[in-house]
């Protein structure tokens, strides 16, 4: 078996722009790899499941705060106990169904798509300025994906108790913006 350290030194995240993950060091030697959504060379890093991931809330500056104590400003996707940086999502109108590719490559499949709007006000339920695209919704439908988008600190809330009953949630979540 391959050396257990070797998760531990290696960062992971996903590009939209590509449309596949980024994998910096892992062994020591400094490459890079990127991995196909379309192979079977990711299962690596998407299959089974793991210990959820906790998202703490986000400090004054709006960067993520998580459960080990990491402090991430970037957007985040969190599935089954993994984090990844969501790249060249900046609001809920930069979402498209390619930059949501990561919920085909996931194992197993997630039912509940919790997407935190950016917004910390804590007024993201039933807000009609918060809407995906049809487009995003047909394809979150048609892979039997549900999906909530809601304001961050409740997306946040949402994703940790849905996690915590068990349930195959994904939290999609854009940076609070910090107040002036």
């Amino acid at each position: 078996s391959s050396s257990s350290s070797s998760s531990s030194s290696s960062s992971w995240w996903w590009s939209s722009v590509v449309g596949g993950f980024h994998r910096r060091g892992g062994r020591g030697d400094g490459h890079r790899r990127w991995i196909n959504v379309g192979s079977e060379l990711y299962s690596d890093v998407l299959d089974g499941e793991e210990p959820g991931v906790h998202v703490k809330g986000y400090d004054q500056e709006g960067r993520f705060v998580m459960g080990d104590g990491r402090v991430i400003k970037s957007p985040l996707l969190c599935y089954s106990g993994k984090v990844f940086v969501w790249r060249g999502v900046e609001t809920v109108k930069d979402v498209t169904p390619e930059k949501l590719s990561l919920l085909r490559a996931v194992k197993p499949k997630p039912d509940i798509l919790v997407l935190g709007s950016g917004s910390g006000s804590g007024a993201g339920l039933g807000s009609s300025a918060i809407r995906l695209s049809e487009c995003v919704r047909r394809a979150l439908y048609d892979q039997n994906i549900s999906v909530e988008v809601v304001d961050t600190r409740i997306a946040i809330s949402t994703f940790n108790i849905l996690q915590q009953e068990g349930r195959r949630v994904v939290a999609a979540l854009l940076p609070v913006s910090s107040p002036a």
